[in-house]
């Protein structure tokens, strides 16, 4: 279980005081971008992201700032049958968050635009109204995501997931490119589920 729920983040001296987050797990600046593949999809190419040779995962804010990110809706695609196994899911985030995940993107799209020129033209940021993080999860299935309780104890999926406090950790694995439109492929793998009714910390962790 340790392997499952450790943190990705990096130790730093210098962390941020006041914020749930060390933002230097979403330093891109070293990430490499592979050669295009077939997506499954007509028309998609799919860019592998990797960091020294391994996928990108991180857990955006800390295990005892549970509360400070929530889904907002519940996951489910959209005309969907709701058997889907893997469905959108949205996460509120702060500002802080929203500029930390844009930061990332535009590292990895200064990577990509070489290949794909016209890469700014028809991105779609992961962040939606600078208050929301938009990922995917596999609810379900083989492959579905790990969770576990505020003692990081295994615990089954949740049935309902809006309003829920997520400590997740995702994954960040290729660029998908189609002709008008791109973005990151971005799963959430494990994570920590509060209650709905878990409230924000006020307190500043380490």
């Amino acid at each position: 279980m340790g392997d499952v729920i450790r943190s990705w983040r990096l130790n730093s001296k210098n962390r941020t005081q006041m914020s749930h987050t060390d933002f230097e797990i979403m330093d891109a600046s070293s990430w490499t971008i592979g050669q295009g593949l077939s997506g499954r999809v007509g028309g998609m190419t799919i860019y592998p992201i990797r960091s020294n040779g391994a996928v990108v995962r991180f857990q955006p804010i800390r295990a005892e700032s549970l509360g400070a990110m929530r889904v907002i809706f519940e996951p489910s695609c959209f005309n969907g049958t709701g058997e889907e196994e893997r469905v959108p899911i949205s996460l509120s985030i702060d500002a802080e968050m929203a500029t930390a995940v844009q930061t990332m993107e535009a590292q990895i799209r200064e990577k990509l635009r070489p290949t794909v020129p016209n890469l700014d033209a028809i991105w779609y940021s992961a962040v939606k109204n600078g208050n929301s993080l938009k990922a995917k999860v596999r609810v379900k299935g083989e492959g579905a995501v790990r969770c576990y309780n505020s003692k990081k104890e295994p615990v089954p999926t949740p049935e309902r997931w809006r309003g829920l406090a997520l400590c997740p950790i995702l994954e960040c694995k290729a660029i998908f490119v189609q002709r008008a439109a791109a973005g990151l492929v971005l799963d959430i793998v494990a994570a920590i589920i509060g209650d709905s009714e878990q409230a924000a910390p006020t307190d500043t962790f380490d």
